[in-house]
């Protein structure tokens, strides 16, 4: 008791034991104690489940993409494209020497967030979007019927919907020429 008799200068106040409380006989259980307490933290911090990694959202497309382009539409009734729309984009495409399963045909609607940086993940080169507001997907406004180079080379050309282009006469040479420009 004589080693701890200083105490009584540090500790001022009465110290009490609270019933229930076990207390520890020696300092070697004290010991035994802590480190047990440290093991069984450790334990706890390796078994938590990692973090969720970000999951990519994969697009649903039609069409065969084999020369990397994206046509993005806005057409939530249909699941890719009417029938009408994928006509005249059928022969927009084949002005520009392209086939249908050249492409892969997005339909915005029905691709819960999709957005710049999951368009920009996906295998295209180029990306003709119809009637998409452009803040919805790049947030950004890009002038239309202009083809701007959005990253890495990859190209975005913005447009009104199929069926305004099919029924305007001035956006189809609008069209056209930012075709020739972007394509040909």
């Amino acid at each position: 008791m004589a080693e701890n008799s200083f105490l009584k200068h540090f500790i001022t106040e009465p110290v009490y034991v609270i019933p229930g409380e076990n207390l520890p006989a020696s300092k070697v259980e004290l010991k035994e104690e802590k480190t047990v307490a440290v093991v069984e933290e450790a334990a706890e911090v390796y078994q938590q489940p990692e973090p969720e990694q970000k999951q990519v959202k994969e697009l649903v497309f039609k069409g065969d993409n084999k020369k990397r382009i994206l046509v993005i539409v806005d057409q939530p009734e249909e699941e890719f494209i009417n029938a009408a729309d994928e006509s005249f984009l059928s022969k927009i495409i084949g002005a520009i020497k392209l086939d249908i399963s050249d492409i892969a045909i997005v339909n915005f609607p029905n691709n819960n967030g999709l957005n710049k940086e999951t368009l920009l993940d996906f295998n295209a080169s180029k990306y003709l979007v119809f009637g998409v507001s452009d803040s919805k997907l790049f947030k950004d406004n890009l002038p239309p019927y202009q083809a701007i180079d959005i990253e890495n080379g990859k190209q975005v050309l913005s447009c009104s919907s199929l069926t305004a282009i099919a029924s305007d006469p001035t956006q189809k040479k609008l069209l056209w020429t930012a075709l020739q420009k972007m394509f040909l």
